[in-house]
């Protein structure tokens, strides 16, 4: 299986200079990723990469266990658009639907 990244916050955050989308998007993937470490769905191997959270922040395929990947394939990008639309960044409710 090739490795790939799921989530590069220092690349998300390169496409736009407004503050306001950079604050969206650092919000989000760290509620993603406190997501992932909150519901087990990270390796073993991921989590000793993931003590510390700032803009080098990547979550590759590898990290993420098939639950993981799982909940990523089918929520991620519905979740994410939710929060174009005003929902709460730290509302997890459409990851937990999977």
């Amino acid at each position: 299986m090739e490795d790939y990244p799921i989530v590069d916050l220092n690349y998300l955050l390169g496409a736009s200079r407004d503050r306001n989308y950079k604050k969206l998007v650092t919000g989000q993937v760290k509620t993603l990723r406190k997501f992932l470490l909150d519901h087990d769905l990270l390796t073993s191997e991921a989590l000793s990469n993931m003590k510390d959270f700032d803009k080098t922040t990547v979550i590759m395929r590898s990290d993420l266990t098939e639950m993981g990947f799982t909940l990523i394939e089918r929520s991620m990008n519905k979740w994410m658009n939710a929060h174009d639309r005003g929902k709460n960044v730290e509302d997890v409710g459409l990851l937990l639907k999977v």
